[in-house]
């Protein structure tokens, strides 16, 4: 088998080990031992010079893998769940480091945990499996106990390696070996530069290849300088272009002579040799951004144009130029491209290069002013704030800017993703004359801005998307030169008339924010120099005025309709939307979506004349639809060639996806190929759908597809070389497909089926995980809330405690980074004290890392109980007076008072008792009404948006028990290895605190003997209980073992 290409010898669970002779296949590039039994690889994998792709994922018994470091041709390398390969750029901040890890193993929500409980979930997950750490750039010493990193040993199998420029790290008392990795020698300089370099460049001139060797011994062996110069010099054919490169290195050399420093100067060469002032300045730009950030090709050209670098009358050309620089600054090694092309990052030396050049070469390093991390509460302090050029203020702690900063001549301020923002002064922008860039976006609790905005006369982009601002000052109308405005995402929003006085606006956006009426539509038909225009809407009279407005049609990037009911013959056409890139659709009755032919629904086939003139829409990147009535198909897909994400979730009446005979009638043929460009596709709740497509397609591209809750979807459109080479994750009900054949089965069977992502693309964006507690007796309609929050019936109302489903449990939300936690019988009168320590407990670990809102339910029709009165006693009594700044009060029967045509308000006004009075106003009156029993997707979504402003609106750290210190929380959830109980013993006067049941934590003890003899006789039971409970807990964790 010595022509032997391709190996798969996956799935074969009794494969325990592979011959010696596997050397002989010298030409093998492709080897997959996965889900197999082999326990170390033989030494004549060595002699696979060829191989490019190994893949080892699920191979629990492997033990060695010495032999994988003597493959280096090696591209591809996989070892899922044999060992965790995370790759971690250190950040200073160790909290920073633990999400990063959080990232690389599926620890999603990390981020919105404490420290100490951070390193008890990733020392939890890593423990159980073996794991490679690589932390590149290591400036100091790190404690892998305090991450939450298990020790590795030789019993474990885990490694940590680290690279570093300093040798401070390498005095860890976890470091085994030192290597030290020295610049290349001159030969391998050579060779490494000219292996770059066209063999064309080399044949232009006899002198040349002496002078690339003269270039390549310049750059002093470093890596990163040989590979930047040489794709800069790759195709110079002029001896004099090489004389000038050896002049300007050999300039640099008596400009430092420190290791750290010296490639400063000679990758200068490269910003040098940018063609034009224009690219040099985008490529400083990129300095502003931390150290690599993954920076999106679109926000940076944008950025690039708001800022005047890039200019051009027409802002297509401007931002075709735009993406153009960006591939010359990959080609040049001065960027690195994102696997998935959607972005670019710079190299940490090169962003040190970029940062140096732009503070005249280190001289005036007050003109970037940059500052980021978790740790950082107020505004940096800078000397001389009249020589600050460019600021960024990213992912701070800051809660307040005071500060009046004399900073005339600022001309760009990032001031975003700081989530504890909420007010800035107005003395704070009263002297930056010289602004032309503000990024204000990601400040999810900023209300809003000062009227002093008036002295931004300069503006040219302002950004305050992902806000919470409620109206727009009036002072914008001073900012005559404003041409980009981005409103996207901010649900609050109100006030916004002075939209019309910005007359030289080219760019607004409103996407996914409160839908506009027809009021809006005649101010921004005043805004004669616009070019892109992204809204939301709900009307249909507001979207027939918008597209009978052909300018501002035509302009539309991107547009949301929500609950909009097609009224013009039930038709959407897109005709008039020609540079659309993305639709969303919620909520809407829409039987039919056309670019321009003339059908109705009745009708079957549609003949055209002129089939040429059907315009493709290629642009169009994104469409996901929403709970839509009447849809059938969406055949108009077949012109959107670019298309690269569909998402079609909850629409009961489609039966396919294109239609074959739409598609005849339209095309005159059957032989298009759609979804050339789609990455991703999710198909969610359509029982009606029969058919994507009707032949087999490449999909060359795809890379995620979900196939969930589609009964009649069994005939796929795939075959054996469907996303071929691709790496495609599927979550797939697989015992419904029937594939084309033996082949696609055994082809997408390598294919992982991953546990539901649905939670990672939320169709309602959240900013992270939220621990919700829902609490309320039987008959309230507490379980029916849960369900609704959650988005399915997951919850049981008619649980009983004979089958144990009493006990607290809980449920990720289908469409919403929410973890519902359901708490029936856990305040139970007839509960007794053991039962009720085990679910408190049991409540708290599924609340891991603290609870973030407590909805107390009642139902709006029925009289207040006795045992309800309880709840509220024994929630204060856990958790102290705090709890009112958690609890949100949610009336069920909203259908009842609906029907009754009474509102909310009238209702407690009149029927509200003495005791519910205290409770809301203890609460701030945070209070919804809930109708668990609609069917309107708009009136549930509308509900579940109401709610998560009350979440948001006091939300502070996470709630915990009272009485119990942090240390002693994150031992309860690490899952009691060392069982929280130990502690307790000896300590009554805690247990009371934890367990007590008097109705104020803070009042005065009942002055009764006999109650308060009674009170002390069940915490007595409740201590006595803990060793039966320590007996229980190790009987439990014993079985789990075995």
């Amino acid at each position: 088998m010595t022509s032997l290409v391709f190996l798969d010898l996956s799935s074969h669970f009794r494969l325990k080990e592979l011959p010696e002779e596997v050397s002989s296949l010298v030409l093998l590039q492709f080897l997959n031992l996965s889900h197999t039994r082999i326990r170390r690889l033989p030494l004549g994998l060595k002699e696979l010079k060829s191989l490019i792709h190994l893949d080892l994922d699920h191979t629990y018994k492997l033990q060695e893998l010495d032999v994988i470091a003597s493959l280096f041709n090696l591209k591809v390398l996989r070892l899922f769940q044999n060992c965790g390969m995370i790759d971690l750029r250190l950040i200073e901040e160790v909290e920073s480091i633990q999400d990063k890890i959080g990232e690389s193993i599926s620890l999603f929500y990390l981020s919105t945990m404490p420290r100490r409980d951070k390193a008890s979930a990733i020392y939890r997950l890593l423990n159980r499996k073996r794991f490679v750490l690589l932390f590149d750039d290591l400036p100091k010493k790190v404690n892998l106990e305090e991450i939450g990193v298990p020790l590795p040993s030789k019993r474990n199998g885990c490694k940590v390696v680290f690279t570093t420029r300093s040798r401070k790290p390498c005095g860890s008392n976890w470091v085994d070996a030192e290597v030290e990795v020295t610049c290349l020698s001159s030969e391998e300089a050579c060779d490494l530069f000219l292996k770059t370099l066209e063999e064309t460049t080399l044949k232009s001139h006899q002198d040349i290849p002496k002078l690339t060797r003269v270039v390549a011994r310049k750059c002093r062996g470093l890596p990163l300088a040989l590979s930047v110069i040489s794709k800069i010099k790759a195709c110079k054919k002029m001896v004099r272009e090489w004389h000038h490169a050896i002049y300007v290195l050999v300039s640099s050399a008596a400009e430092s002579s420190v290791i750290e420093d010296e490639i400063l100067p000679i990758l200068k060469l490269s910003y040098d040799s940018l063609p034009g002032e224009s690219i040099r300045l985008c490529f400083l730009y990129c300095a502003l951004f931390p150290k690599h950030y993954k920076i999106s090709k679109e926000d940076l050209v944008e950025f690039w144009i708001g800022e005047g670098i890039i200019k051009a009358e027409d802002r297509e050309i401007a931002e075709i130029k735009g993406y153009g620089m960006i591939g010359e600054l990959v080609r040049m090694g001065l960027l690195m491209e994102n696997e998935n092309g959607y972005g670019v990052k710079m190299h940490d030396v090169v962003s040190e290069v970029a940062l140096w050049i732009a503070s005249d070469f280190g001289r005036q390093k007050e003109y970037f002013v940059m500052i980021s991390g978790d740790r950082i509460q107020e505004m940096p302090e800078v000397n001389d704030w009249r020589m600050v050029r460019r600021m960024s203020v990213r992912s701070t702690q800051i809660e307040s800017i005071s500060d009046s900063p004399q900073c005339t001549q600022l001309t760009t301020l990032f001031l975003k993703r700081n989530e504890n923002l909420k007010w800035i002064s107005g003395d704070f922008f009263q002297c930056m004359t010289s602004l032309v860039l503000l990024d204000m976006s990601h400040n999810i609790k900023l209300e809003e801005l000062p009227e002093e905005v008036s002295s931004l006369v300069s503006l040219q982009f302002l950004n305050l998307s992902w806000t919470r601002i409620k109206r727009l000052p009036l002072g914008l109308k001073e900012l005559k030169s404003l041409i980009h405005l981005d409103l996207d995402y901010i649900s609050n929003l109100q006030g916004i008339d002075v939209i019309a006085s910005l007359l030289n606006l080219q760019v607004l956006r409103l996407f996914r924010s409160v839908p506009r009426d027809l009021s809006l539509m005649e101010d921004i038909q005043l805004l004669k120099n616009l070019k892109e225009l992204s809204l939301s809407m709900g009307e249909d009279a507001v979207l027939q005025r918008l597209l009978s407005i052909h300018t501002l049609a035509s302009c539309i990037r991107r547009v949301c309709l929500i609950g909009t009911t097609i009224t013009n013959g039930g038709i959407l056409s897109l005709k008039a939307m020609s540079s659309l890139r993305e639709l969303n659709i919620g909520t809407c009755n829409i039987p039919e979506i056309t670019t321009n032919w003339r059908s109705t629904i009745q009708k079957e086939t549609v003949h055209f004349r002129n089939i040429e003139n059907i315009p493709h829409f290629s642009n169009i990147r994104t469409v996901s639809i929403v709970s839509c009535k009447g849809l059938q198909d969406l055949t108009w897909l077949l012109f959107a060639p670019s298309l690269g994400d569909l998402s079609l979730i909850h629409c009961p009446q489609i039966e396919g996806i294109i239609s074959r005979e739409k598609a005849m009638a339209q095309l005159g043929h059957t032989s298009e190929q759609p979804f050339q460009n789609l990455t991703r596709l999710s198909l969610r709740d359509l029982p009606e759908l029969e058919s994507i497509y009707w032949t087999p397609l490449p999909f060359p591209v795809l890379e995620y597809l979900q196939i969930k809750r589609c009964p009649k979807l069994r005939k796929l459109p795939f075959n054996s070389e469907s996303s071929k080479g691709n790496q495609l994750q599927i979550e797939l009900e697989e015992e419904s497909v029937e594939w084309e054949d033996e082949a696609t089965k055994q082809h997408f069977s390598n294919f992982k089926n991953r546990e539901s992502l649905d939670r990672f693309y939320p169709l309602y964006d959240l900013a992270s995980i939220q621990n919700i507690v829902v609490v309320g007796t039987k008959g309230t309609g507490k379980s029916a809330t849960a369900n609704c929050i959650a988005g399915k019936t997951v919850f049981n109302p008619l649980a009983h405690t004979s089958d144990g489903s009493t006990r607290c449990h809980n449920r990720f939300s289908v469409s919403r980074v929410i973890n519902v936690i359901d708490t029936p019988g856990l305040f139970d009168l007839l509960a007794s004290p053991e039962f009720i320590s085990n679910e408190i407990l049991r409540c708290l670990t599924l609340a891991e890392g603290g609870i973030h809102a407590v909805l107390l339910v009642f139902s709006a029709g029925k009289q207040i109980s006795e045992e309800e009165e309880h709840i509220v006693s024994t929630l204060h009594l856990l958790f102290g007076s705090i709890i009112f700044d958690y609890l949100i009060v949610v009336f069920t029967g909203g259908d009842k008072l609906e029907n009754d045509q009474v509102i909310l308000e009238e209702f407690l006004r009149v029927s509200c008792p003495d005791f519910l009075k205290r409770v809301l106003e203890m609460c701030g009156n945070r209070m919804i009404l809930f109708d668990n029993k609609t069917k309107d997707e708009g009136k549930k979504r509308q509900q579940i948006h109401s709610l998560q402003s009350l979440v948001e609106q006091e939300r502070r750290k996470v709630l915990r028990l009272k009485g119990l210190s942090e240390e002693e929380v994150a031992m309860i959830e690490k899952e009691l290895d060392e069982p929280y109980f130990h502690k307790l013993k000896g300590k009554p006067e805690q247990w009371e605190n934890f367990m007590g049941l008097n109705l104020f934590a803070d009042a005065k003890e009942s002055e009764n003997d006999e109650e308060l003899r009674l009170r002390r006789k069940e915490l007595q039971k409740s201590y006595d209980h803990i060793p039966m409970m320590e007996k229980n807990l190790r009987l439990s964790k014993e079985s789990k073992q075995e």
